[in-house]
């Protein structure tokens, strides 16, 4: 097709013209394993890309290259970016594990006994089979269990547990054999599956190129060792300071392991941010440095310092969020909304920003809220959809069955259920042949619904996704609303209409499609973190932010449980928090607030708070106080005009040694007083200095041994994680918490209470 005989000369001019000397050397490295440790606004994109191109310019068929990155967003923008460089092809292998693992399961699959025509199951429709089975089995199956039973599952399918309890492992067997049934396959199968394709994958191709290496799970890198030939060829770029997602399964352990797994790596430092100011860079530098388990680098910037990243103490959540909305509107006259973000540990922060937006009349977007292919209306096209492509999904049937109504009720579908299985039958495949017993009303229910689908099956290799659809709504009016008038339902049929044009373009770039390509592409796409929305404020969480940038950035909630937060189990993964606030503090190009408050509302109850301990790593010089308005920061007992670069406090003026008075030579906190302008102030070494045992005690003495015998050096036992050797204590109380090394694992900050000494 036109573009795809560029000459070598015009692929490689320019490739390496504006690059920095590592980018240069990470581009014209070639063969062999290699390693790009490439911090925040480093430019790894540019340099991952361009690497595609100059091993295209130097031979290599582009279909014999495979570059792997994690969202659909940075698969597209990778491909447009070598589209440019190479013109458009065809045969490029780039995408998402899952899109790729799609693809080979399309070409390979039936190698290892799946069929081709397997539909992918989602988040949603994985929450959906389990929900099901907790019901059969008679166990609890509201939303926290069915959440709580698939988040066991993909852990242990993950390795990140040993094995299954109680009903979980037959739930987990029967989970899988219902997926195997319904020739489905879900987002965790789709590597799985991969894997098992080992004889094949190193045959495909000579080089494998990884972005984002760091997010890596145990299954994905499994998966990328067998995509890897003899020769080696595999480039990653990651930095395992914004390793992020645990909880997903990533693991920076890949990264840092990276040079044994693959002996002869070579391991080059992108190490210049292009994207923030000076102080930006060195608070965050600062503030990662104190992670222990993490590869060495030192991000630096050719930019100006800029202004102070900023801190403010507010007294309740309520005013640090409609004093962050005045800061918003005073600055949109200099920068547009768009380049100005909330950035938040937990969803649930989120509300009362949207409040004092909606009464500020400033527009926002909310990251995390239903998105367009979640949506109910849309779901029950899709249902109909997929079981045309592929009639053994029960879920697919049981969805597509009750819109609209037929007369066919939960008895009729229990008894439905309950048939096929005795039968060992999909519930399809029952239907079919008509050998069922339900009401003569469900009877004819369900023989109007099997003639639709049938229909649907027929044409549904013949004529394009968005043709399909029309067909489909001519013959029912699947929602029940289509002939309706009310604002709501207006609405829903707006969302069908679009559903309708993302067909039509799906058409355009890919006038070859059927139906089943582009339900590929929907179920990979529901996978990502999606910004919808008008163009105003974006609100969203850290974990979201992650590739993200902006002008001005805002983080709220800088607070001892809330970040870094304290989960339920108690055990706190510190170095990933700290991550966190990494991630947070890099998003920004220009400004940086942070933020806490004194007091929260939390578990229905008013909580007075401590400063997060990540305030007291961030350097003095690049930290400036400001103050509410009305309101001044007092520095140990000074008002702040005069505090110079002295740590802060909250200002008490009692001299009796309370705990009270020990939490403020410890967390350097601060409250606002009456009456006087805002001015600058320092934080840093200082604070760091009053947080430590020594400074915890009048004249610098050290505290006397804690009565319950923890302390350094002891050796301790964790259920979980067996024997090991405390290194530092910290806290009082029931919070009482021991930083602890088992073995030669990174240390792990638990609660003492957990622990029993040896």
């Amino acid at each position: 097709m036109p573009g795809e005989d560029k000459t070598v000369n015009e692929v490689t001019e320019n490739l390496v013209d504006g690059l920095n000397p590592p980018q240069k050397l990470a581009v014209e490295s070639i063969d062999g394993p290699l390693m790009v440790l490439a911090g925040a606004g480093s430019g790894k994109t540019r340099v991952l890309t361009r690497r595609l191109a100059n091993i295209v310019a130097s031979g290599v068929p582009p279909y014999r290259i495979v570059a792997v990155t994690f969202t659909n967003k940075a698969a597209a923008e990778m491909r447009e970016r070598v589209v440019e460089l190479i013109g458009p092809r065809r045969d490029l292998w780039v995408g998402t594990f899952h899109s790729i693992s799609a693809r080979l399961l399309r070409l390979y699959g039936d190698q290892i006994g799946l069929s081709r025509d397997f539909v992918i199951y989602d988040a949603d429709d994985q929450k959906a089979l389990i929900r099901k089975l907790l019901k059969e089995w008679n166990l609890s199956h509201d939303a926290k269990d069915v959440r709580a039973t698939v988040s066991v599952l993909e852990a242990y399918r993950g390795k990140r547990v040993d094995k299954l309890f109680g009903p979980q492992s037959a739930i987990f067997a029967e989970y899988m054999k219902r997926l195997a049934a319904c020739n489905a396959v879900d987002f965790s199968g789709l590597i799985e599956k991969v894997a098992e394709l080992s004889d094949i994958l190193p045959k495909l191709w000579d080089y494998v190129l990884v972005d984002e290496f760091q997010d890596t799970s145990r299954t994905q890198f499994a998966m990328l060792r067998a995509m890897v030939s003899g020769r080696g060829n595999i480039c990653v770029v990651g930095d395992d300071d914004q390793s992020i997602y645990s909880w997903r399964g990533a693991n920076p352990e890949y990264l840092l392991r990276f040079e044994k797994e693959f002996p002869g790596t070579r391991v080059i430092r992108l190490e210049q941010n292009y994207r923030s100011t000076g102080n930006i860079i060195s608070a965050a530098s600062a503030l990662i440095a104190n992670n222990q388990t993490r590869h060495g680098k030192t991000l630096w910037t050719a930019a100006d310092a800029g202004v102070p990243l900023r801190f403010c103490v507010y007294e309740r959540e309520r005013d640090e969020a409609r004093l962050i909305v005045e800061t918003m509107e005073q600055r949109r006259s200099a920068t547009p909304l768009s380049e100005m973000a909330v950035l938040y540990r937990v969803n649930a922060q989120s509300r009362p920003f949207e409040e004092e937006l909606r009464r500020a009349q400033i527009p926002y977007r909310l990251v995390g809220g239903t998105r367009f292919y979640e949506r109910a209306e849309i779901k029950d096209v899709l249902s109909y959809l997929r079981l045309a492509v592929n009639s053994s999904s029960d879920l697919d049937f049981l969805r597509a069955i009750k819109t609209p109504s037929r007369g066919i009720g939960a008895v009729s579908l229990d008894k439905l259920a309950a048939q096929a299985k005795e039968k060992e039958l999909s519930l399809w495949d029952l239907c079919a042949t008509g050998t069922y017993e339900v009401s003569a009303m469900a009877r004819r229910g369900l023989a109007d619904f099997i003639s639709l689908v049938r229909d649907l099956q027929e044409q549904v290799s013949i004529i394009a996704p968005h043709d399909l659809l029309e067909m489909l709504l001519e013959r029912t009016d699947v929602m029940g609303f289509l002939h309706s008038s009310g604002d709501e339902d207006l609405g829903r049929k707006e969302n069908i209409d679009e559903l309708h044009k993302s067909m039509q373009e799906f058409a355009v770039d890919r006038p070859d499609a059927v139906l089943r390509d582009w339900l590929d592409n929907v179920s990979l796409l529901t996978n990502d973190e999606q910004v919808d929305g008008e163009d105003g404020v974006t609100l969203m969480t850290i974990h979201s932010a992650k590739g993200l940038e902006f002008n001005i950035v805002f983080l709220p909630g800088w607070e001892e449980g809330l970040f870094p937060l304290r989960r339920a189990e108690e055990e706190l993964n510190l170095e990933e928090e700290r991550r966190l606030a990494y991630v947070a503090i890099t998003r920004a190009r220009r400004e940086v607030h942070l933020s806490r408050t004194r007091t929260r509302l939390m578990y229905g109850n008013v909580m007075r708070t401590e400063a997060s301990r990540f305030l007291h790593e961030l350097p003095r010089d690049c930290i400036q106080f400001d103050s509410p308005p009305q309101a001044a920061m007092t520095f140990n007992g000074q008002d702040s005009r005069s505090a110079g670069g002295r740590r802060f406090r909250d200002g008490d003026d009692d001299d009796d040694e309370t705990p009270r008075r020990r939490f403020h030579a410890q967390e350097s906190s601060m409250r606002p007083a009456p009456s006087a302008p805002s001015a600058p102030g320092t934080l840093g070494a200082a604070a760091a200095a009053a947080a430590s045992p020594a400074s915890a005690s009048p004249a610098g003495r050290k505290p006397a041994a804690p009565a319950d015998g923890f302390s350094a050096g002891k050796r301790v036992r964790h259920g979980k994680f067996g024997d090991g050797v405390i290194k530092a204590v910290v806290g009082e109380g029931d919070m009482r918490k021991a930083m602890v090394s088992f073995g030669g694992a990174p240390p792990k900050v638990i609660l003492v209470s957990f622990l029993t000494l040896l």
